[in-house]
């Protein structure tokens, strides 16, 4: 959890937030964000997977009740904050997702397959979901996250699909009124009739958001709040629960205001139904949470945080609510991280409560961890376990399968868990594929695009290596990140505030260093920025509130000047004002910006900074939190600065200027924001920046509603995001080798990028690649000695279980050196495999599954990987599909020829079938169609699929493995079938090598 970016959510405006989001989403409503055939789109990179993700175990390590060897990890992606099952799926495989701000996502094989189901819909911050018992293809969205943190976004009402996600629209323009701004902490559905539903709503804005008990009797169109007896909108934060009685019959309600109460209704369908608040003995809440129990009506259970946030009342009724017991949690420091009597903190971000659907007497506690609490029935005496070790921390919501209650689905800030025993083991497979991860801030490796970093919250700060699978660089909340230009093994990386740490080995996760600035409790922001200088990477530069701190060997010196103390510089003027943008120009000027509109301009005379100058004025700017900071090429005397909040009625939703400096130091500024056709002003949060270095006219900015792209330095700017969900773009960064790439960070859909150098772009990309740093993009690819940089600029031990044959951090990458190809068998004593094949999917493959060289007389397990890179899966009802082989030849070891011979003249042309001549290029098996294996060939996530390879004795001692992935949609062009090995690797993207070894058994 975190507490930040509370200017996106209050901002400067009078008016509701939400509202000015719309008007924004309303004044684009004619530019589609859908993706387009053929031409360049923005691509999902990821993450749809972060193994070794922190988990609830690395609590108990830290408070010295779990040794190091026992802490678990486990996969994540995202937050979670709703989960329902569709009731009529037998078999429990269809199920919804509801996320922080990444929409909805579906699954109708389990788990296997996620997709995302609302990219284009007015809001993506979903609190509530709800499902319809007797039509399960209508579900409803309440947007807007109930759950109280700085980062959870407000909604715009209630969305609705009747085709089970297909399809969604608003419930209406009354319902979207009346809910604009507010949070949905829970949405339910009568039984009977189900055109009825009832909603708990909260905000935090202002009374004049919807906030208490909602009912609609008209299918979400309109809706009524029900007041008598219940607090007024002005007097509480709103409600936070509601629960209807489980019989269809059954007119009875409970719901749960915050810092108040309880209250109950026994006629709930009244035209004016009547509420009485209960009476909890030495009740004092906060947040609260309460469910009913399907199996014993009358039995209610609630729990709730008290004013300092810990979870520490747990109350019982057996009579609806005429009398209760409050239940002690037996929870105490000596066996928990927590407090003695609470399951811990945050109550008022994480906490939800569930009973199971067959028991009264089994009740799942959600809270920093999950808890399940147990009752006795003959002693009535309660048993609270931590059932929440394996898996990630601060859980929101808990689902069960409707036949089978020992199977439940838990939902917290790192996605989706699931376990079939109640709790006592969990799966995180399940999470594969949500690409929903809450970024905050990126890098770019410069001359590469198979590598950046990016800060996430609460997971970490992770590494995109060329997979879908991102890689865990350092855990936490992840902050902004710096990658030194000319040594990119360099990397500088931001927990929260001033906490810094550095890696001179590429981010490995046991290489970081702290560099924090020595400044005590000296106050900065959550985020507080810092940067290299971009003429000599060797100094850096971090702004805690008001001061601005350098070290001249990126933070390694202790901050220090040549006196030993501290080097810094005081900023004038701050009040309650925070540094919030830094861009560090060069070793004589540097600009920051601020929370309040302040820009202020450093520059160095003789190596001493001079004092800052303020240079916001003539006109003032807006007073909003500046993001982001930018000079022009070659230009440092004019620059652009980029504002979030929303409009002020003097200046009506600027959020771009553009300031040039005199030679006296006077700085004059222009509104250069963008607008709609009617020339109005777009008045929605820019949070980032991108200028092209080659040309100064083109302009790039990151929205809450997605990207905006200027050709006319700022004169005009046109709405860039095909393809892009209509989510907030938080950061970018703009790569000019080895081809022009824009790529973004977003606030809970991920990473992604746009080719900006390339026009015309197949709708399915099959690649797969010929080394680890190669991304299928360039043809012919690098490849070492004939490029001398081609290096991994990571270390990858999965590349072979041999140590010794690993990739290094700068290892030599040839054409032959595929990733994607890799060779397990039956190994050791036990004569076992690594894995079950058919439990190897993309994760496994790059995370856990070692290269084994293979054996001879031995049946090997080959496995391949194969990437689509396009804006959409392979449609194999329209007869789409691609075929995958895979061969191999004996290396020649003869000094006088090439290491191989060429392919068949019949290859091509007898391709997928067999050569005439297979006395030295010999399949494996034959061709494999897709889709198999546990994923299908979609867009975000790569396939797998395996042969069984039983090596006879005659074969070499070396050998080349040929693999070819060729589409229907996407074919091997036929100039690219060349029958020269090293060329046709290099020159077609659908075609990867590996030189392996052979061992003797």
């Amino acid at each position: 959890m975190k507490s930040t970016n509370q200017d996106k959510l209050v901002g400067s405006t009078t008016e509701s937030i939400a509202d000015s989001r719309f008007k924004a989403l309303k004044s684009i409503s004619e530019l589609s964000n859908k993706a387009i055939c053929g031409i360049s789109n923005w691509i999902q990179v990821g993450p749809t997977a972060i193994p070794k993700g922190n988990t609830i175990s690395n609590y108990y390590y830290w408070a010295g009740l779990l040794s190091r060897k026992d802490v678990k990890d486990a996969l994540v992606t995202g937050r979670v904050t709703a989960i329902v099952l569709d009731p009529s799926d037998s078999k429990s495989d269809t199920i919804y997702v509801g996320t922080a701000l990444g929409g909805v996502w579906k699954t109708t094989d389990g788990g296997r397959n996620w997709f995302p189901i609302s990219d284009d819909t007015d809001s993506m911050a979903i609190g509530a979901l709800a499902i319809d018992p007797l039509h399960s293809e209508i579900l409803y969205a309440g947007t807007g996250e109930g759950n109280f943190a700085g980062d959870s976004y407000y909604g715009l009402g209630v969305l609705k699909t009747l085709d089970g996600g297909k399809q969604w629209s608003s419930c209406g323009d009354l319902q979207r009124t009346l809910f604009i701004n507010s949070r949905f902490c829970r949405l339910v559905i009568s039984p009977n009739p189900t055109t009825t539903l009832f909603a708990a709503v909260r905000s935090n804005q202002s009374t004049s958001s919807a906030s208490g008990i909602y009912r609609s009797i008209d299918s979400g169109n309109t809706w009524e709040r029900l007041n008598n007896g219940l607090p007024p909108i002005e007097d509480t934060l709103g409600a936070t629960d509601f629960a209807l009685g489980p019989d269809s019959g059954s007119k009875i309600a409970y719901a749960a205001f915050y810092g108040v109460g309880v209250y109950k209704s026994e006629d709930v369908y009244a035209e004016e139904p009547s509420w009485t608040l209960l009476e909890l003995k030495d009740f004092s809440p906060g947040r609260i949470c309460l469910t009913v129990s399907p199996s014993s009506p009358n039995i209610v259970y609630v729990i709730a945080s008290d004013s300092s946030e810990y979870v520490n009342q747990f109350y019982r009724t057996t009579n609806s609510g005429v009398s209760w017991e409050r239940i002690k949690i037996t929870v105490n420091k000596d066996s928990s991280p927590w407090e003695d009597g609470t399951i811990g903190g945050q109550g008022s971000y994480n906490l939800n409560v569930a009973v199971d659907p067959h028991t009264p007497d089994v009740v799942y506690l959600s809270g920093i961890s999950l808890w399940k609490a147990v009752r006795n029935g003959a002693t009535n005496e309660w048993t609270f376990y931590d059932i929440g070790k394996e898996i990630h921390a601060d859980n929101h919501t808990l689902a069960f399968d409707p036949a089978n209650s020992f199977v439940i689905y838990s939902g917290n800030d790192g996605g989706i868990y699931k376990s079939i025993d109640g709790g006592e083991t969990w799966n995180d497979t399940i999470n594969e594929g949500l690409c929903i991860t809450q970024f905050e801030f990126m890098e770019q490796h410069p001359s590469s695009d198979v590598v950046a970093f990016a800060g996430a919250q609460d997971n970490g700060t992770l590494q995109f290596r060329n997979t879908s699978v991102f890689y865990l660089a350092d855990g936490g909340d992840g902050g902004h990140v710096c990658i030194d230009r000319q040594n990119p093994h360099n990397i500088i990386h931001q927990y929260t505030k001033s906490t810094l740490f550095h890696s001179t080995q590429a981010g490995r996760e046991d290489s970081w260093i702290d560099i924090s600035p020595p400044i005590g409790g000296y106050p900065s922001s959550f985020y507080a920025p810092f940067a290299l200088n971009t003429e000599n990477v060797n100094s850096l530069a971090f702004a805690a509130k008001d001061l601005i701190i350098f070290d001249k060997n990126q933070g390694l010196d202790g901050w220090r000047n040549p006196q030993g103390k501290l080097d810094y510089v005081k900023v004038p003027n701050m009040d309650q004002s925070y540094i919030t943008a830094i861009h560090y120009v060069s070793s004589g000027l540097v600009y920051v910006g601020t929370d309040h509109g302040k820009v202020f301009r450093l520059t160095a005379d003789k190596g001493s900074w001079n004092p800052p100058v303020e240079i916001h004025a003539t006109p003032s700017l807006p007073d909003r939190w500046i993001w982001d900071i930018s000079t022009y090429p070659k230009k440092s005397d004019t620059i652009v600065v980029v504002m979030s909040g929303f409009s002020l009625d003097l200046l009506g939703g600027s959020h771009i200027w553009r300031g040039m400096i005199s030679v006296d130091g006077s700085t004059v500024w222009e509104d250069i924001s963008p607008r709609n056709d009617k020339n109005e002003i777009i008045d929605i949060p820019v949070n980032c920046l991108a200028i092209d270095e080659k040309f100064s006219n083109n302009l790039f900015i990151g929205t809450d509603i997605g990207v905006f792209r200027s050709t006319d330095n700022g004169k005009s700017w046109q709405y860039f995001s095909e393809g892009l969900p209509k989510c907030a773009v938080y950061d970018m960064r703009l790569l000019y080798e080895p081809e022009k790439l824009l790529r973004v960070v977003t606030h809970g859909r991920g990473m992604w990028e746009r080719r900006l150098d390339k026009l015309n772009i197949p709708a399915i990309d099959i690649f797969v690649r010929d080394h680890l740093m190669d991304s299928g993009r360039v043809t012919p690819s690098s490849s070492f000695p004939q490029s001398a940089t081609m290096r991994s600029a990571f270390e990858d031990l999965f590349q072979h279980e041999n140590p010794d044959d690993s990739t290094k951090l700068g290892s030599e990458l040839r054409w032959y050196m595929s990733p994607d190809i890799k060779i397990d068998n039956s190994h050791g004593e036990s004569s076992s495999y690594q894995l079950d094949s058919g439990d190897v999917d993309y994760v496994k493959f790059e995370t856990t599954l070692y290269h084994r060289n293979p054996k001879r007389a031995r049946v090997n397990r080959m496995y391949v990987q194969i990437h689509n890179r396009g804006i959409r899966p392979v449609n194999t009802t329209a007869g789409e599909k691609v075929i995958v082989k895979v061969l191999y030849a004996n290396y020649i070891e003869d000094s006088n020829l090439p290491p191989y011979f060429d392919l068949p003249k019949d290859f091509w042309s007898k391709f997928p079938d067999n050569s005439n001549d297979t006395s030295y290029w010999k399949p494996i098996g034959g061709a494999k169609i897709l889709p198999s294996g546990p994923k299908t060939v979609t867009n975000t996530e790569p396939t797998i699929i395996e042969w069984d390879w039983y090596i006879s004795p005659e074969v070499a001692n070396r050998v080349w493995l040929l693999l070819i992935a060729d589409c229907t949609a996407d074919p091997i062009p036929e100039s690219n079938k060349l029958f020269d090995l090293e060329r046709l690797a290099r020159n077609e993207k659908h075609i990867a090598v590996k030189l392996v070894d052979i061992s003797s058994t």
